[in-house]
């Protein structure tokens, strides 16, 4: 009865805290299909708009957001962004419960196509 006690106990902190989340297995993000003027990078524009545009600077969006870092200055990876976006932390929120996870790859392969990497 203790044990397994202990055990619903892991892994309701797990869930919790995001463990198992999937961020870990993102170790690629396709490119975009159709390039930065395909239906996968208007898709990956829409979404950014949505659910980043407020916080975060990305020319190509149109976005000028002053409390999350200037993506175009930092060029972050795709791997890089959506880990950051499925996860969160260093005062960003996770999105893993708003964007699905394909969402989520094609944010950061937008995000990835339009700043130069």
């Amino acid at each position: 009865m203790i044990r397994s006690l202990a055990v619903a106990g892991v892994l309701a902190i797990a869930a919790l805290t995001g463990c198992g989340s999937g961020t870990a297995d993102i170790e690629t993000v396709p490119p975009l299909a159709g390039g930065p003027d395909g239906e996968q990078a208007r898709r990956g524009r829409a979404l950014f708009a949505e659910n980043c545009a407020t916080c975060h600077t990305l020319a190509d969006a149109d976005a000028h957001g002053g409390a999350g870092p200037d993506l175009d200055d930092l060029r972050p990876g795709g791997v890089r962004v959506a880990r950051k976006v499925q996860a969160g932390g260093g005062g960003m929120p996770s999105f893993s419960g708003r964007l699905s996870r394909p969402e989520i790859l094609a944010l950061a392969g937008y995000v990835d196509a339009v700043t130069g990497r």
